[in-house]
């Protein structure tokens, strides 16, 4: 009895996993970027947001705005800086790879070296295909039949 009533648990907590996984895979905003950003709203829109829900005097709203206007621009520069360190990383790790292949290079030849690059070319659009797959699964019926083409 008490095997039975163990299973059960065991079965029931298994399928609500199961269909939560499912449900987290699936849900629009799972990890995944979207094309549009998100918009914001102006430093004096918040302010005049924030001074309706708390009832702020005209003073009170003005220095509010102004210290929202000061927060955008300190959060625009440091934007700007890690769109800046991040090039520079992208920059070195660039080099970087590229004195490697001509070392490589240098060490099996020509030949060689293309025919790993093809190598290399497959295997990133390989797991370009397995990202799209996951990003995007087939439903049912898209999938061809393979026994029928």
């Amino acid at each position: 009895m008490k095997k039975l009533m163990l299973f059960t648990l065991v079965a029931f907590f298994a399928g609500n996993m199961a269909v939560m996984s499912q449900n987290h895979r699936h849900h629009p905003n799972n990890g995944e970027r979207t094309e549009m950003k998100r918009e914001r709203i102006s430093a004096e829109q918040r302010a005049e947001r924030m001074a309706k829900q708390l009832e702020l005097t005209n003073d009170e709203r003005m220095k509010v705005q102004a210290l929202f206007e000061k927060q955008d621009k300190e959060r625009e520069k440091e934007m700007a800086e890690m769109q800046k360190q991040r090039e520079e990383k992208q920059a070195k790790a660039k080099a970087k790879k590229e004195k490697q292949d001509a070392e490589l290079q240098k060490i099996i030849g020509k030949k060689k070296f293309e025919q790993l690059q093809a190598r290399r070319a497959e295997n990133q659009d390989n797991m370009r295909q397995k990202e799209m797959h996951k990003k995007h699964p087939a439903k049912k019926g898209d999938r061809k039949d393979c026994y029928n083409s």
